[in-house]
């Protein structure tokens, strides 16, 4: 898949070994690491979204 311009990289620091055994569990589930991590930041951000909303209609009420 060819990089789009809009694309962005990101670099963050984690044990080796750590690394190492995610690589390892991508390759054997036949993804990519950037995929996978891909994924888990759009879940993160969709849940953190959903939450936001929740808060967000609750302070709607004014309980005083």
């Amino acid at each position: 898949m060819a990089a789009k311009s809009s694309d962005v990289m990101m670099s963050i620091r984690l044990p080796k070994e750590l690394r190492d055994s995610f690589a390892k569990v991508c390759e054997k589930k036949n993804q990519t690491a950037s995929r996978v991590i891909k994924s888990f930041m759009e879940e993160y951000v969709k849940r953190a979204g959903e939450t936001q909303e929740k808060e967000d209609r609750f302070e709607k009420f004014d309980f005083q």
